[in-house]
């Protein structure tokens, strides 16, 4: 065991010694235990987690931050895999849930989505995506598609436009004539920087084209209308890597084609029943529902709601293995379906299956998840570099969730008589501070504040001259009454109140937008809440409290039994490219 720790510290330097004549994959940042975190990790955990804006300021302490924390979930994944956390049936299943799950995108991507959305038209959106252009333009109303005496008039109306500006027309002062973007009209028909998918792909493409202060010769047709568009300036914009930002573009393409992938996906659901012969039983389902909302049916399911082991002794044999769905020599039985309810993420409540319709479309759901998920598994999808790692990132999570959750967050029952030695223990935190009832007369000018001080000062009615000169809207109603202030509310104003006798007038006291005469009307002195009225409150600091205590013991250990080093080296030349 000590020669193995020996050649993997010699290892390890050796590596960064010589990491700048490897690539990204061999140079390491750092090493906690047996764990190495590569540059090309490093990497590209943070351009996943950062905007390549926050990237072009990232400081030194900003990487090594970062390496810290990816350090520190290194550390707990190591400790709960030495405790055998992933061993744990609960964790098991979880990490189950999560491989059928990552299965299930993953074939309904590779099948569906990519059938709609072409990898060279996410390349093309990522090539198209490495600048900002300033654009203008000038929109006219499109008229209904069925008009087209009117659209071409609009498109002659356009070309008009066009012909004026090139011939040194204002454009300003043209939008603002005929602009129908209200807007950008007001700004000279200006929209800004934009980038690729930020409009309509035809507008984008003779953005594009366009050089600058060029006036696109042609009206450009869009679902927003018809524009006349100039481009007036154009810059380079810095790019996280085409592998990261690729699910962004997704996304975004996603969005616009939502109806095409859709009706894919709808055809995907078809041909799959088809294929496995999927049969759903709805008289079998209507018996069911018959069956469970009758007294005490009802009743004796609810009780087996969230049971781990539930008891279907009150089920008849028959109606026990009724089959509600079939496919390829694959039977779903009432109980099954029972099991299914219970068992999801988010269980479904027995009441929540009121109709045969609902029922069908949870037990369809589950029946097309299960067969997506084996195609998934069965074509190797999950090998696939991206989907290896969202998995592998969802299981590391689940494994130190339970770690956080089973040992570092958990805490001995707290009891009244803790609680209350806790409340005891720190008067400061649930003392109610000392308190001033405050009238005030708020206004914006110097000269009226020392006339009106003057006045409530030799006698005048404070009521009176608070509702006649009185602006603050918070209080105009109310006679000038603030209310109740601490030496902390009201900046100034309170700190000045607390310090007053009732009765005193004082003022006129300069704040940030104005000038305020007030008086005190009443105190209250400083008093400890009484527990009795708090106990829930100080419980919840108390837990808080013992939970914060225990992470950072926890951490102290797991770093205690972890030695960890980072290459400076590599850590400084991480991410230069990129920037």
């Amino acid at each position: 065991m000590k020669k193995n720790w020996i050649l993997l510290v010699i290892l390890s330097v050796f590596i960064g010694m010589f990491s700048g004549c490897n690539s990204k994959k061999t140079q390491i940042v750092a090493r906690a235990g047996n764990s190495l975190i590569s540059l090309e990790q490093f990497e590209r955990e943070y351009l996943e987690s950062n905007s390549i804006r926050s990237l072009q300021n990232a400081s030194g302490d900003d990487k090594q931050k970062f390496l810290d924390k990816m350090i520190d979930k290194e550390m707990k994944l190591m400790f709960a895999k030495q405790m055998n956390i992933d061993k744990i049936p609960e964790v098991k299943d979880q990490i189950e849930q999560a491989r059928l799950q990552a299965a299930y995108i993953a074939a309904l991507e590779q099948l569906v989505m990519f059938k709609i959305i072409k990898e060279k038209e996410i390349r093309e959106f990522y090539d198209r995506s490495d600048k900002e252009i300033r654009v203008r333009h000038i929109l006219l109303d499109l008229p209904s598609k069925d008009d087209a005496d009117s659209l071409t008039k609009v498109v002659e109306k356009a070309a008009g436009i066009i012909r004026e500006l090139r011939s040194g027309g204002d454009f300003t002062e043209l939008a603002g004539n005929y602009s129908k973007d209200e807007f950008s009209s007001k700004k000279g028909g200006d929209l800004g920087f934009l980038k690729w998918g930020s409009m309509d792909n035809k507008f984008m493409t003779a953005v594009l084209k366009s050089g600058k202060y060029q006036i696109y010769p042609q009206p450009i047709i869009t679902s927003k209308g018809v524009h006349i568009i100039q481009v007036t300036e154009k810059r380079p914009v810095l790019q996280r890597p085409y592998e990261i930002e690729r699910t962004v573009i997704v996304r975004n393409l996603f969005n616009r084609k939502r109806k095409s992938v859709t009706a894919e996906f709808e055809k995907f659901n078809q041909e799959l029943d088809k294929k496995y012969n999927v049969v759903i039983f709805e008289e079998n389902i209507q018996k069911m529902l018959t069956f469970i909302s009758t007294s005490p049916n009802d009743s004796l399911l609810l009780e087996n709601y969230g049971v781990k082991n539930p008891d279907y002794s009150w089920v008849s044999y028959e109606l026990r293995f009724l089959p509600l769905a079939q496919y390829d020599k694959e039977t779903k039985t009432m109980i099954g379906f029972f099991e299914l309810m219970f068992n999801q993420q988010r269980a479904l409540r027995p009441q929540e299956i009121r109709t045969v319709e609902i029922a069908t479309k949870f037990l369809q759901d589950k029946i097309r998840f299960d067969l997506t998920s084996e195609i998934g598994i069965r074509h190797g999808y999950l090998e696939i570099p991206n989907y290896r790692r969202q998995l592998d990132s969802q299981v590391s999570q689940i494994i130190t969730r339970y770690l956080q959750n089973s040992y570092i967050n958990k805490i001995k029952k707290i009891t009244d008589e803790m609680a209350e030695e806790y409340y005891n223990n720190q008067p400061e935190k649930y003392k109610i501070p000392a308190k001033a009832e405050v009238q005030e007369i708020f206004v914006k000018d110097s000269t009226e504040a020392q006339l009106i001080y003057q006045l409530a000062t030799a006698g005048n009615d404070f009521d009176v001259l608070a509702e006649k000169y009185n602006t603050r809207a918070r209080s105009k109603n109310k006679k000038g009454n603030l209310g109740y202030l601490t030496e902390n509310s009201f900046g100034e104003l309170g700190k000045t109140a607390i310090e007053l006798k009732p009765g005193k007038i004082a003022g006129p006291l300069k704040l940030d937008n104005g000038y305020s005469i007030f008086r005190v009307l009443s105190h209250e002195k400083e008093q400890m809440q009484l527990f009795s009225k708090i106990k829930t409150k100080v419980r919840s600091d108390l837990v808080r409290d013992l939970r914060k205590t225990n992470q950072e013991e926890w951490e102290k250990k797991i770093k205690g039994m972890v030695r960890v080093r980072v290459y400076e080296k590599v850590l400084e030349r991480a991410l230069k490219q990129h920037t």
